[in-house]
């Protein structure tokens, strides 16, 4: 089964998400950037759900991490 991190500082967006995606894929979660940053380091996950835009320094930007642009 696929493994999906998702990344929301709102506890209630995250068990939503993962509501949607139970039974389908294993869900974990993180509360925000620096968390993930450590899941993602120590996790294999096919996929990572996140708000592009916050209040909050985002871990794109904390790791030098970019999205790769795909046509």
């Amino acid at each position: 089964m696929k493994r999906v991190l998702i990344v929301d500082d709102e506890p209630v967006i995250r068990k939503l998400i993962m509501i949607c995606l139970r039974g389908r894929f294993i869900t974990e979660e993180a509360e925000d950037g620096e968390k993930a940053l450590s899941k993602a380091v120590d996790g294999d996950y096919d996929c990572v759900i996140t708000l592009r835009g916050g209040h909050h320094r985002s871990w794109q930007s904390h790791s030098g991490w970019m999205p790769s642009s795909r046509s």
